[in-house]
C-alpha cells in the first residue's frame, strides 16, 4: 500500500504537502513512469514498474466530487484510490501510465472548466527527489584538464542521453576532480554506472547517486516529518527531559533521567534508537526502495564481451558503438592466436640452434655438457649435506679469533687470521649464510641490492665491514642497512651506491640519492661528508661511492682521499682512508651548546637578577684592570644563569631512537635467531622469520611516523616559519658542520690527526695571512710615524667630557635585533641576551660607557675561535683553500654594533663614503652597480662603441687590512677621537685559536686584518678602500661592493680602449701596493684575455647582452629546488597551499627574479624560458601534472607571470629610489621603464 500523504519525507511543512510549488509539473509523465525497482530479491526476480502518486491541490472539493469529475470527463482514466489529506489536498493513485499522464495534464483543465477553481497537480517533492537521484551519477578522479566538452563528446559516442554535466566545487570554490552527470532517465544512468566513462584511452568508474534515508526532525517540537522552518509550535522542548521552555544545553537533569517526548523512553529525543525514529526511517526507506533503481559499479576490465545483450534494460536501444567494439574484439582474438603460433615457432627454432651449439662445443673440447650440469647438481646436494661440518668449522674460527686481536686496521689491509665472515647477498638471508634455501630468498628479497660483510675483532670489540653495490636505476632498500646494523651496531659500510647528492659534490640529486638521504636522516648511520667526486666520465664528475659508519666508528676515519682510476676503461676512482681504532673519542666542544627548546626563561631571569645583585654597581671603573674584572664577573653571572635554567645538548649524534616495543621485538628476533641456530628446527626457523617481519614492519611504521612529524608543519593551517624551514633543511641545503677528513699539506708538513691539522692551520694563518707585511715604500714609514704620534696624542687627551654616553635605549634596540648566531669562547648566546632584565641593562650600560671613556676593550672580547669553511672549487689539501670565520663574544659584538651605528652617522653627515660603494650600506644593494653596468653597456652597444669591463679579486681582503693604515685613515677623516681610541684598542693584541672537530690549536696573535664575523669589519674595510678609485682614468667608471671591484670603460677604437683600461689597472695596482693589499693574480705577469661572459654580483653578463647565459645559469640553479618542491608535494598531498607557495617564492622565485629588472629589455624568447621555469616550479609545488594548463595553475595559485612580477619590482624600485634620494638608480630605472614602453608600442 502506498504511504499516506504522498509518502511524506524531509522538509515538508507540517499538515501540508511536501511540494510547495504549483502550476506546471516539474517532471514529465514518461520520466515519472519509468522508475524501476531493481532491488535484489532472494529469488533475483525483477519487480514491475511503480507509478508515482499525484497530489491535487484545490479548495472546497471532496474526494467524491473529484471521483465524479474523473468518471464523467475522463472515462478512460483508471484510478486505484483517492485519499483526502489536510490543507485541501488529495492523493491520487493511477492504475497505469496512460491514466497517470491524463491526470497530470488534463485534470487541472477539467477542474478549471467545471468548478471554476484553480488547481494544481504534481508529483510529491520527496518522490521527485528520489527520481532525480535515480537519474544522477558521479564520476570521480577526472583530471582537471578534461573539459566538460570532452565528457559530452564521450557520452555522445557511447550513445547516452543526458541533461547536464556539472563539475563540483569545494568550499573555496575551486573545481574538484568529481563530475556530476544528470541523465534523462534512470535507464541511461544505470547502464552508464555499469559501463563507466571512456574518454579516448582513459577510463573512469561511475557511481550512482545515494539516497538519504535519515528522517527530518524539528529542533523546536522534536517531531519527525517536518523542519523548524515550517513548524507551527512556538514552544521549545528539551530533548533530554521532555519539558518545555528550555534547551538541552541549559537542562539541569543528568543523562540518566532522560525521557523522550515522542515515545516516552529513557533516552534523548534525538537518539537514533528511538522507535519513532526507526518507524519514520523505515517508511522513508520503503519509499526509496519503491521508487528507485539500483545499479552496481562494474570494473571496466570485467565487462561482458557482448554488450549487445541488454535484456536488463528493455527501454534502451542498442548503440551503434557496441557493434564496433564487437568487431575490435574479434580482430584482437585473431591477432592473439597469430602471436601465439609465432612464439611457438620461435621457441622451436631456438631449441634446435641450442642443440647444434651444444654438439659443436662437445666435439671441439671433448666434453659432455650434460655431465657438467649433473655434476653441478651433485655438488649442490653435497654442500647441503655438509652443513654440520661448516658450523663446526665456524666455531673453530671463533675460537681462533680470540687469540688474534688487532688494534690498528687499515682499509687497504686484507683480514686473514681472527676473522669471522658473514656473507650477505640480495637473494639470501643476512643472518644465516649457510642455510641459503629458496624459502630464505623469499623471506629476504632485497631486489637488485648486492652486499657482502666481514666481521673482525678489535680492541674495542667486533667491527662489521660491509660492501654494498646498488646498480643504476635500482631502488636503494633501507632494509639492507637495517639488517647490517642489526648484525652489529659497530659497522662500516662501503660501496658503489649510485646515489648522488648535490650537497655532497654532485651537480644534481637523483632518486637513489634521496633514498640514501632518508637513511642518513634516521640517525643510526652517518657518512663522510666531504665533496670528493668518485665517478668520472666524459669530463663529468660526481660522487656515487660512499663511506657510511655509526657513531663512534666514523670518528676514527681520517685522511680520506681518491686515487686515479685503474685500467683504461675504469670510471670509478678508488677511495683510500685510515681507520685508526686506537684513537680516542673526540672531546666535547669548547663552546657549550644549549637546548633552548627546553629553556625556562622565567627561572633564568630570576637567577640572573640574583647573581647580578651581588656585583657592586656603585663602584666606579677607572682602569683597564677594573674593566677586565667587571666583564669577567658579568659573563660569569650570565653563564651561571644559563647553565642553571637551560639544559645542555649532546654534541654527538645519538643512534636511531626507537620505541620500547621495537626494542622488545629486536630482542625477540635475536632470541629466535639464536634458538634456530642452536636447534636447526624448521619451526624455530619459521618463528625467526616471523619475528623479523614484525620488526621490519615496526621500524617502517616508526620511520613513517617520524617523517609525518617532520612534515606536519607543511600541513598546518597557519604557517610556522621555523618549523617549515626546519623540515625543508632536512632535504635541502643542510647545515652540516665543516669536516676535515683528508690530510693537509703546508711547507712540506703533512697533518693527519685533528690536533695536527689545527696547529698546521694556525701556523699557516700566523705566517701567511695575519702577518704584518714589511715596509717596502717610504710612504709606509711616513704612515707608521704618523700613527705613533696619533696614539701618543690620544693617550694624553682626556675625552670624558667629549664622549656622548651610551644609553639604555641604544642597548635595548640592539638586543632586540640580535640574530641567533653562534656564541664565542665565553659560550654566552644571543638568546640569553635577548631575554634581558633591567638589571642586566644597567650593568651593560655601565661597562660600555667605561670602555669608551677609557678606550680599552677587555681581552676576552678580542679572543676568537676560528672555524674554517672550504671555498668553492678549491683543493681541500691546501690551507689557503679555507675561509676563516671568527666566533667572537656576543656581549662584545653588542657594543660593536653601537659603535658601528655612530660611525655610520658621522660618515653620512660628512658624505665621506664613495657613492659607488654599495656594500654594507643602508638602502643599497647589489642591484645598484648591476643596473649601472647594464645601462652603461647597453648605451655603448646602441652607439656601436667598444666597451670592456674587468673584475678584480683581492687576496684575503678582510684578513690583510693594515692596522696602521686604517688608523691613519680614520684620523684623516676627522672622526671623533673616542671612536678612534675604540678602534685602536679593537685592533690591538687580538688573539685567535683554530677550532677543528672540537679541538683548539695554539693561540696566535693577529697582526693584521679585521675579524670576519665582527659587525665592525665590513665598515672598516669600506673606509680602508674608500680612496682606491681616486686616481683611475677620467673616462673609466667603477663599481664597488665590499671587496668586489669592477672597472669599465668605452672607446671608439680598441687601442684607446686598452689604454684607458690599462692606465686604470696600473693606478689601482699602485694603490694596492701603497696600502699593502695584494691581488689574487699579479696583473703584470698575466695577459688578460677577453671572454664572452662573466659573472658579476650573481648576474651573468654576456658580450651581446642577450642574457642567454643568465637564463641558463638560473635553470641550473633552480633545477634542484624544483625537484625538492616536487618531492615535498608528493610527500605531503594535503599540504597547506599558502605554505607551499611561500616555499616556492623563497626557493625559486627569488632566484628567477634576482636581476630580472635589467632583463626587462631582453627579447620575448628570454621571458618565455623564464616563464617555463616558473610553470614547472608551480606545478611541482602544487603537485600537478606537467600537462596542466598554465592559465589554470596561475589562477589557483594567484601568482603573477614572471614578467608582470618583474615589472612590479621595477616600479617598486623606482619608488624606493625616490624615497631615499638615489638619483643615479632612479634615472637608470626610468630609462629601463621608457625602453619597455617603447617596445610595447
Amino acid at each position: 500500500m502506498p504511504p499516506k500523504r504522498g509518502g511524506g519525507v524531509r522538509g515538508r511543512k507540517k499538515g501540508e504537502q511536501d511540494n510547495p510549488m504549483t502550476g506546471t509539473p516539474t517532471i514529465s509523465a514518461s520520466q515519472a513512469s519509468a522508475i524501476v525497482d531493481e532491488k535484489q530479491q532472494s529469488s533475483n526476480m525483477k519487480q514491475q514498474f511503480k507509478i508515482a502518486p499525484l497530489i491535487v491541490e484545490v479548495e472546497s472539493l471532496t474526494k467524491v466530487k473529484i471521483s465524479h469529475l474523473i468518471k464523467t470527463h475522463l472515462p478512460d482514466v483508471r484510478v486505484m484510490n483517492i485519499q483526502a489529506n489536510r490543507s485541501n489536498s488529495f492523493t491520487l493513485y493511477a492504475n497505469d501510465v496512460k491514466s497517470f499522464n491524463q491526470l497530470l495534464v488534463e485534470l487541472p483543465k477539467v477542474i478549471q472548466t467545471n468548478e471554476k477553481k484553480c488547481s494544481s497537480v504534481y508529483i510529491p517533492r520527496s518522490i521527485q527527489r528520489i527520481m532525480e537521484n535515480n537519474k544522477e551519477a558521479f564520476v570521480k578522479m577526472v583530471d582537471l584538464e578534461i573539459m566538460d566538452e570532452d565528457v559530452k563528446e564521450a557520452l555522445d559516442d557511447q550513445g547516452f542521453k543526458y541533461e547536464k554535466i556539472i563539475r563540483l566545487l569545494n568550499k573555496e570554490k575551486i573545481p574538484t576532480k568529481t563530475i556530476k552527470i544528470t541523465f534523462i532517465d534512470s535507464t541511461n544512468r544505470d547502464l552508464f554506472v555499469k559501463v563507466g566513462l571512456q574518454i579516448d584511452s582513459m577510463h573512469f568508474t561511475a557511481e550512482a547517486a545515494n539516497h538519504n534515508n535519515k528522517p527530518s526532525q524539528c529542533y523546536k517540537c522534536l517531531k519527525y516529518g517536518h523542519i523548524a522552518k515550517y513548524c507551527k509550535s512556538d514552544t521549545q522542548i528539551c530533548s533530554r527531559c521532555g519539558n518545555i521552555n528550555h534547551k538541552y544545553d541549559t537542562c539541569l537533569n543528568n543523562s540518566q533521567n532522560s525521557m523522550c517526548c515522542n515515545c516516552k523512553g529513557q533516552h534523548i529525543a534525538t537518539s537514533p534508537e528511538c522507535p519513532k525514529y526507526k518507524e519514520y526511517q523505515h517508511k522513508l526507506q520503503r519509499t526509496i526502495d519503491q521508487y528507485t533503481s539500483s545499479a552496481k559499479t562494474t570494473n571496466p576490465f570485467q565487462l561482458s564481451r557482448n554488450w549487445n545483450n541488454n535484456d536488463d534494460f528493455p527501454t534502451l536501444k542498442t548503440p551503434e558503438r557496441f557493434e564496433e567494439i564487437k568487431i575490435i574484439e574479434t580482430i584482437t582474438e585473431k591477432i592473439m592466436s597469430i602471436v601465439e603460433q609465432a612464439t611457438q615457432r620461435l621457441f622451436k627454432t631456438l631449441n634446435q640452434r641450442f642443440d647444434i651449439l651444444t654438439n659443436r662445443l662437445s666435439k671441439k673440447f671433448n666434453i659432455d655438457i650434460e655431465e657438467i650440469f649433473t655434476e653441478e647438481e651433485e655438488d649442490k646436494q653435497e654442500s647441503r649435506s655438509n652443513k654440520k661440518q661448516t658450523r663446526n668449522q665456524q666455531q673453530e674460527i671463533k675460537k681462533a679469533t680470540k687469540k688474534h686481536q688487532e688494534e690498528n686496521i687499515e682499509s687497504t689491509s686484507t683480514p686473514t687470521d681472527g676473522i669471522k665472515r658473514k656473507y650477505i647477498s640480495s637473494n639470501s638471508s643476512l643472518d644465516n649464510p649457510t642455510n641459503s634455501t629458496k624459502d630464505t630468498r623469499n623471506q629476504f628479497d632485497i631486489e637488485g641490492n648486492e652486499a657482502v660483510a666481514v666481521q673482525i675483532e678489535t680492541s674495542f670489540g667486533h667491527l662489521l665491514i660491509a660492501s654494498i653495490y646498488v646498480p643504476p636505476n635500482i631502488k636503494l632498500h633501507h632494509e639492507l642497512f637495517e639488517q647490517i646494523y642489526d648484525l652489529n651496531n659497530d659497522c662500516l659500510i662501503l660501496g658503489d651506491l649510485n646515489a648522488s647528492l648535490q650537497c655532497m659534490g654532485s651537480k644534481k640529486t637523483n632518486a637513489t640519492g634521496l633514498q640514501l638521504q632518508q637513511v642518513l636522516y634516521e640517525g643510526y648511520l652517518q657518512c663522510i661528508d666531504n665533496a670528493l667526486t668518485t665517478y668520472i666520465r666524459n669530463n663529468y664528475e660526481e660522487k656515487i661511492d660512499w663511506i657510511l659508519a655509526n657513531q663512534p666508528t666514523i670518528t676514527f676515519i681520517n685522511n680520506v682521499e681518491t686515487q686515479a682510476p685503474f685500467g683504461l676503461k675504469e670510471d670509478h676512482k678508488p677511495l683510500i682512508f685510515n681507520l685508526n681504532m686506537s684513537a680516542e673519542l673526540k672531546p666535547q666542544s669548547p663552546r657549550r651548546s644549549f637546548n633552548f627548546k627546553l629553556a625556562n626563561w622565567q627561572f633564568y631571569r630570576n637567577k640572573l637578577n640574583n647573581l647580578l645583585s651581588k656585583i657592586d654597581q656603585k663602584k666606579t671603573i677607572t682602569t683597564a684592570e677594573q674593566i677586565e674584572t667587571y666583564v669577567l664577573a658579568l659573563a660569569e653571572c650570565i653563564a651561571t644563569a644559563t647553565k642553571t635554567a637551560i639544559p645542555l645538548t649532546n654534541g654527538i649524534l645519538k643512534n636511531f631512537q626507537i620505541s620500547k616495543t621495537t626494542k622488545k621485538l629486536i630482542e625477540c628476533k635475536h632470541r629466535a635467531f639464536r634458538k634456530w641456530r642452536r636447534t636447526n628446527n624448521d619451526n624455530d626457523k619459521k618463528e625467526y622469520y616471523n619475528s623479523r617481519a614484525l620488526l621490519a614492519n615496526a621500524l617502517r611504521n616508526e620511520r613513517i611516523e617520524k617523517m609525518n612529524q617532520i612534515m606536519s608543519s607543511l600541513r598546518e593551517n597557519k604557517m610556522s616559519s621555523d618549523k617549515v624551514w626546519a623540515a625543508v633543511r632536512k632535504f635541502h641545503n643542510k647545515r652540516m658542520k665543516q669536516s676535515h677528513t683528508g690530510e693537509l699539506i703546508y711547507q712540506n708538513q703533512i697533518a693527519n690527526t685533528d690536533y695536527e691539522k689545527a696547529n698546521l692551520f694556525a701556523s699557516y694563518f700566523e705566517n701567511e695571512i695575519f702577518v704584518e707585511k714589511p715596509d717596502h715604500l717610504p710612504f709606509h714609514k711616513q704612515v707608521r710615524k704618523k700613527v705613533e704620534g696619533i696614539k701618543r696624542r690620544l693617550t694624553r687627551t682626556d675625552n670624558k667630557n667629549k664622549t656622548p654616553p651610551i644609553t639604555k635605549k641604544e642597548i635595548k634596540s640592539i638586543l632586540k635585533q640580535l640574530p641567533n648566531s653562534s656564541p664565542g669562547p665565553d659560550s654566552i648566546h644571543n638568546r640569553c641576551l635577548k631575554n634581558y632584565t633591567p638589571s642586566l641593562i644597567q650593568h651593560l650600560e655601565k661597562v660600555f660607557n667605561s670602555i669608551i671613556d677609557i678606550g680599552y676593550i677587555p681581552r676576552i672580547w678580542k679572543n676568537a675561535n676560528i672555524i674554517l669553511l672550504l671555498k668553492p672549487k678549491k683543493d681541500p689539501k691546501q690551507p689557503s683553500s679555507y675561509r676563516p670565520i671568527s666566533l667572537l663574544s656576543c656581549i662584545g659584538k653588542v657594543l660593536e654594533k653601537i659603535i658601528k651605528q655612530r660611525m655610520f652617522k658621522e660618515l653620512n653627515e660628512g658624505n665621506i663614503l664613495p657613492s659607488h660603494q654599495a656594500g654594507f650600506r643602508p638602502h643599497r644593494s647589489t642591484m645598484y652597480n648591476i643596473i649601472r653596468l647594464e645601462r652603461y653597456a647597453r648605451e655603448q652597444l646602441q652607439k656601436r662603441q667598444h666597451s670592456a669591463v674587468i673584475f678584480f679579486d683581492i687576496k684575503a681582503a678582510f684578513d690583510t687590512v693594515w692596522f696602521d693604515g686604517i688608523i691613519y685613515k680614520l684620523f684623516d677623516l676627522r672622526l671623533p677621537e673616542y671612536l678612534i681610541c675604540y678602534i685602536i684598542s679593537f685592533l690591538d693584541n687580538r688573539t685567535a685559536s683554530i677550532e677543528i672537530e672540537n679541538i683548539l690549536s695554539k693561540s696566535i696573535l693577529l697582526r693584521s686584518g679585521t675579524p670576519q664575523g665582527s659587525p665592525l669589519s665590513p665598515l672598516l674595510y669600506i673606509i680602508y678602500t674608500s680612496d682606491s678609485m681616486n686616481s683611475i682614468h677620467q673616462h673609466t667608471e667603477h663599481g664597488l661592493f665590499a671587496d668586489d671591484t669592477a672597472l669599465w670603460t668605452t672607446s671608439n677604437t680598441i687601442t684607446n680602449l686598452n689604454y684607458r683600461l690599462q692606465s686604470s689597472i696600473n693606478e689601482f695596482q699602485k694603490w694596492c701596493s701603497s696600502w699593502k693589499k695584494k691581488l689574487e693574480i699579479e696583473v703584470e705577469d698575466v695577459i688578460i684575455k677577453p671572454t664572452s661572459s662573466a659573472r658579476y654580483l650573481g648576474v651573468m653578463f654576456d658580450h651581446k647582452l642577450d642574457w642567454r647565459t643568465q637564463v641558463k645559469h638560473v635553470e641550473n640553479k633552480v633545477a634542484s629546488r624544483i625537484s625538492l618542491l616536487r618531492f615535498l608535494s608528493k610527500l605531503n598531498p594535503n599540504a597547506n597551499l599558502n605554505t607551499m607557495l611561500a616555499l616556492y617564492k623563497s626557493l625559486v622565485r627569488s632566484v628567477i627574479s634576482y636581476g630580472s629588472i635589467i632583463l626587462l629589455t631582453a627579447k620575448e624568447n628570454i621571458w618565455k624560458r623564464l616563464q617555463t621555469i616558473q610553470n614547472k616550479a608551480l606545478k611541482a609545488t602544487l603537485g600537478l601534472p606537467m600537462y596542466t594548463s598554465t592559465k589554470y595553475v596561475h589562477s589557483i595559485s594567484n601568482i603573477q607571470e614572471i614578467k608582470t612580477y618583474s615589472t612590479t619590482l621595477l616600479e617598486q624600485s623606482i619608488t624606493r629610489a625616490r624615497i631615499y634620494n638615489d638619483k643615479i638608480t632612479e634615472n637608470n630605472l626610468l630609462k629601463i621603464q621608457l625602453h619597455i614602453k617603447r617596445s610595447d608600442i
